[in-house]
C-alpha cells in the first residue's frame, strides 16, 4: 500500500512541481523504487498464502503473465494521451488519478494467514 502511494505522489509531483529534467528523473527513480516496493510485497503475499506446490506455481505465473503483458501494453495509450493532450503534465494528472482510483482496491492491513504446513498436521 506503502508502495502504490509512494508511485502516485512520485506520479504528480511533477504537475506541482518545476519541470526541470533532473526533477523529473529524480521522480522517476522514486517511482521505481515504489514499483520494487510493491512487486516484493506482492511476491511475499503470494508466498506467505501459498504452501509450495502447484497451487503456488500457478500463482506466480499468474503475477509474472501480468507484469509482463502490463509493460509492453502501456506505452501506446501513454503515447495516444500525450499527442492528444494540449499540456505536457496530462500525464502525470492521469498516472495519479489511476493510482487514487486503485488505492481502495487494496486493503490498508490485510489480516495475515497462519501457512499451511507441507507435512500434515503439526506435531504436539
Amino acid at each position: 500500500m506503502c508502495g502504490l502511494a509512494l508511485s502516485r505522489l512520485a506520479a504528480a509531483a511533477p504537475v506541482v512541481f518545476s519541470g526541470d529534467a533532473w526533477v523529473l528523473m529524480a521522480l522517476r527513480a522514486v517511482q521505481g523504487i515504489a514499483a520494487a516496493a510493491m512487486t516484493a510485497g506482492a511476491l511475499a503475499l503470494i508466498d506467505a498464502t501459498h504452501p509450495a506446490g502447484p497451487d503456488r506455481d500457478r500463482a506466480l505465473n499468474v503475477h509474472f503473465a501480468v507484469v509482463a503483458c502490463a509493460t509492453p501494453a502501456a506505452p501506446l495509450p501513454c503515447t495516444l494521451l500525450l499527442n492528444a493532450a494540449e499540456s505536457e503534465k496530462t500525464i502525470f494528472w492521469v498516472q495519479a488519478v489511476a493510482g487514487v482510483l486503485l488505492m481502495p482496491l487494496v486493503p490498508v492491513a490485510p489480516a495475515e494467514s497462519v501457512p499451511a504446513r507441507a507435512g500434515g498436521p503439526a506435531p504436539g
